[in-house]
């Protein structure tokens, strides 16, 4: 019964009193020998835990319920924290090690008939891919995780699928669709009271319309999402969203509160030890510094980011290399920036990236301006203002619109 309960909190987002009632329910089940309803518990706590940022606690308690699991012979179950695992890989960059959990909890998924195991491990193992860089292999497996998610009726498990593939759809320039996925998710999960994902959806959506350069839909959407993250207590993808938003204020002109977020984010980041997260924090620190002219003060936060890039997502390696470039270009050193910034717009061209690749170019076109050649710049600029436009990435465009006028 108390686990139920606390499961019912758990999906409304109410993490902290969730884990206060699966930690009395351990204790129960642990006096009474219940080494199955144990693994599940500590699964939940560490869930829980997860949403908290807390990723040493919950692969802590994932490896324990993992080895109950495997000394009862709970196949299912087994599936299920190995996923969990296999997720929390992901996000400290073990890629390897994380397909190999990902691929036996899918096998698991198949051997015993759980079509929502299979659908959540196809999305899983997608998400692998993203990281490393091939999209294309990506998109048939997010796929058949949609077709097979529809079906089991879990809108919960369905909305999760959708902001992820909806986060592909948007790495490879199609805006459009990213869009149409994350207002699904937003409303499965309106209809489902389900608050964490609202306010996943509601970020996502935000960053959809930050891109197609609507800002002030892109602010009430990042104050929402932040508004309900806080609420139900989810670090993780609140500071998530307060980096997004910290990314609309240096775009809207108050480089002072960028870095604020930017430093608070690295840090929650950092003692998550996750190092995907802490690079693209310290990217928008870095850019924020740039703007205010602290260039010596920039310079060793966009080295660090370069450190913990190695470890983290292809789309991360990407802009942590562009912004390498930014803060060569800010040292007086535009021609040497350009060379790099075109070798990281042909890598991300060939990867799919359409908005690393367009932010790239962005900052090629900035320093071949700042090297002298105003003519090429002028050419470059015309020309990303155009396929931005085209593909609906009006921030970008207006930007080199401006610059262009500038000149």
């Amino acid at each position: 019964m108390l686990q139920q309960v606390g499961l019912a909190l758990y999906y409304q987002g109410k993490f902290e009193e969730a884990k206060k009632i699966y930690e009395e329910a351990l204790t129960i089940h642990r006096e009474l020998g219940n080494r199955s309803n144990e693994a599940k518990l500590l699964n939940g706590i560490a869930l829980v835990q997860e949403e908290q940022n807390d990723l040493d606690g919950a692969q802590q308690n994932y490896r324990q319920a993992l080895a109950l699991c495997r000394e009862i012979d709970d196949r299912a179950m087994t599936g299920t924290v190995l996923g969990n695992l296999g997720n929390i890989e992901i996000t400290r960059g073990n890629f390897q090690s994380a397909r190999s959990r990902l691929q036996e909890s899918l096998d698991i998924a198949r051997q015993v008939g759980d079509q929502s195991g299979i659908a959540l491990q196809l999305e899983n193992l997608a998400l692998v891919l993203v990281a490393e860089g091939n999209l294309r292999a990506a998109k048939p497996l997010y796929e058949e995780s949609l077709q097979i998610s529809r079906k089991t009726g879990k809108n919960k498990d369905l909305s999760i699928i959708l902001v992820d593939h909806g986060d592909l759809q948007r790495l490879l320039g199609d805006l459009s669709a990213a869009r149409r996925s994350y207002l699904e998710a937003q409303r499965l999960s309106t209809t489902a009271g389900d608050q964490q994902g609202i306010g996943v959806a509601t970020r996502a959506l935000g960053e959809i319309q930050f891109q197609q350069g609507d800002l002030t839909a892109a602010h009430e959407s990042f104050e929402q999402a932040l508004a309900v993250l806080k609420k139900i207590g989810d670090t993780r993808f609140f500071q998530n969203t307060s980096l997004a938003m910290g990314r609309l204020e240096l775009e809207t002109g108050d480089p002072s509160i960028a870095e604020r977020k930017a430093r608070l984010a690295a840090d929650e980041f950092r003692k998550a030890k996750d190092p995907d997260s802490q690079a693209n924090a310290e990217v928008l620190l870095t850019r924020a510094l740039l703007v205010q002219q602290k260039t010596q003060e920039a310079q060793p936060i966009a080295a660090d980011a370069k450190k913990l890039a190695a470890q983290g997502s292809r789309a991360t390696q990407i802009v942590v290399a562009s912004v390498e470039a930014e803060v060569e270009v800010a040292s007086g050193k535009a021609a040497a920036a350009a060379t790099s910034l075109r070798q990281i717009i042909s890598d991300a061209r060939r990867t799919g990236f359409v908005p690393q690749e367009l932010e790239t170019r962005l900052a090629l076109c900035e320093a071949v301006n700042k090297s002298g050649n105003r003519d090429a710049a002028r050419a470059l600029f015309l020309s990303l203002e155009r396929d931005a436009k085209a593909k609906g990435f009006l921030v970008i465009a207006r930007k080199a619109a401006a610059a262009r006028k500038e000149q």
